[in-house]
């Protein structure tokens, strides 16, 4: 690692091995030429016969790795996924460095303008309730931006109507590849909710489960007053919404 920066994200280019090694100073899965120190990984769930390890990497990757049985051989995934949630216990990983924690607003500003943000974890956004093209809101105006219910890095295309001012409504009509529909970093996290883009402390969230919205599975946030903060519906997600869930409460136990 060459900065502060990389040394955010786990590694790419494990030492070659047999099998995945959970060492000292972390893990390494060779076979997905992964190696990531312990303060890189959140932890483990087993979908189905695969074991996914929750784990920072450098966006746009998703911030997990799924493994097949083949891949930790001779291991069975609940031998595997146990060691690894023991050694992260005896590692502590909540004793990483901390960096000065942003506030919030300056946070949602770099997260809107596509700013790099070290430990930063993005979980890439799925097609939508309606599949296909999509219609995003686009709210521009005293120096705050908000998107509808799916956000980007570099504002690219959305700069006109963001330098105009007022309201537009731009349709993606390609492959929202590089965008996100939800970022956790150690400042806070920011959510594309239908109502708009929405920053929070991690002093205002007490959880995240899954929910219910018009008959569908939905992203819930708990406020720390009980209150609901917002819903996400699961289509918004490239990935099962249990994923997500266990990524979001993991980074937030993490920061808690």
């Amino acid at each position: 690692m060459t900065s502060a920066d990389e040394g955010a994200w786990a590694l790419e280019g494990a030492p070659p091995a047999a099998g995945p090694v959970i060492g000292e100073r972390g893990l390494q899965v060779p076979r997905h030429s992964v190696s990531a120190r312990w303060d890189q990984v959140f932890g483990a769930l087993i979908e189905g016969d695969k074991v996914v390890v929750l784990l920072a990497r450098r966006p746009p990757a998703p911030p997990w790795v799924e493994l097949l049985p083949k891949d930790i051989e001779p291991l069975k995934a609940e031998v595997f996924v146990a060691d690894l949630e023991r050694r992260l216990d005896q590692r502590s990983y909540r004793e990483m460095g901390r960096r000065p924690t942003l506030p919030v607003d300056v946070f949602f500003k770099r997260v809107l303008a596509g700013t790099a943000i070290p430990g930063a974890l993005e979980i890439p956004i799925g097609p939508g309730p309606g599949g296909g093209s999509r219609a995003i809101g686009v709210l521009a105006g005293g120096g705050a931006v908000a998107l509808g219910a799916a956000f980007s890095g570099p504002i690219g295309a959305l700069g006109a109507a963001i330098l105009a001012g007022g309201v537009a409504f731009v349709r993606f009509r390609r492959p929202l590849r590089g965008r996100r529909v939800l970022v956790l970093a150690p400042d806070g996290c920011v959510v594309g909710l239908p109502s708009g883009v929405r920053p929070f402390g991690w002093d205002e969230i007490a959880g995240f489960r899954i929910g219910s919205q018009a008959n569908r599975p939905a992203l819930e946030i708990e406020g720390r007053d009980e209150a609901r903060l917002g819903m996400l519906d699961s289509t918004w997600f490239d990935a099962p919404l249990s994923r997500v869930v266990a990524v979001a409460e993991s980074y937030r136990r993490r920061r808690s």
